[in-house]
């Protein structure tokens, strides 16, 4: 539990991936419905950390209720984030930005839509030294983990998400329910990499007991 619990206070950028679960089936299945994520998991994460960043290039990608949704916490805990003209000015943040742009999973120019919020928000998280990003896709993990001057920022995957809404919410057993769910449909990569276990009940045992 310490890896949520520790963050509380931390700076967090979030990728699009962690906002837009269910985006594509909202209309047609009301498991994924804006409402249904909203108290599933976004309501928990949005109330419970203090300085959430995320990237104007990510806000973009947003349909307009979840940018309703992000509106209504800034100023407060969240903070909307930009390049601010540093590529092409900044020699140290227009290497960092080319790097991870060229990564192979990426391989994104800067006139693409596809990968965009990614990699601006990997490159903001390297140059100003944010200490987490809260992600759904593997890529990001994998570019984290070998792109040098991301190697002071912290991966919380989806995973701690949807236990941390647990946490805040213990008695509700249809919540239960459903962020199992979640967790089995969206932590898919994670559990097949046997990065976590194959049940959200076992990730939460043993998060209560790491040792």
């Amino acid at each position: 539990m310490d890896k949520i619990v520790s963050n509380k206070d931390s700076k967090i950028i979030v990728d699009a991936s962690t906002l837009m679960v269910g985006i594509q089936m909202q209309h047609d299945d009301p498991r994924y419905s804006f409402d249904s994520m909203k108290v599933a998991y976004m309501d928990s994460f949005f109330t419970y950390y203090n300085n959430i960043k995320i990237h104007e290039e990510v806000y973009r990608e947003l349909d307009d209720v979840r940018r309703a949704y992000v509106s209504n916490f800034e100023g407060f805990n969240v903070e909307i984030v930009g390049e601010n003209g540093l590529y092409g000015v900044d020699p140290i943040y227009t290497t960092i930005f080319n790097k991870i742009a060229n990564h192979d999973l990426f391989h994104y120019t800067r006139d693409e839509s596809f990968n965009r919020g990614d990699v601006y928000s990997l490159a903001y998280a390297a140059y100003h030294k944010i200490p987490v990003i809260t992600t759904r896709d593997g890529s990001i993990t994998t570019v984290v983990n070998e792109i040098t001057e991301l190697n002071g920022t912290d991966v919380l995957g989806f995973e701690y998400v949807l236990a941390l809404s647990y946490l805040l919410n213990e008695s509700n057993k249809d919540l239960f329910k459903r962020l199992k769910s979640l967790y089995k449909s969206q932590c898919t990569p994670a559990i097949n990499r046997k990065l976590i276990p194959q049940t959200f009940s076992s990730f939460l045992e043993v998060l209560a007991n790491p040792n």
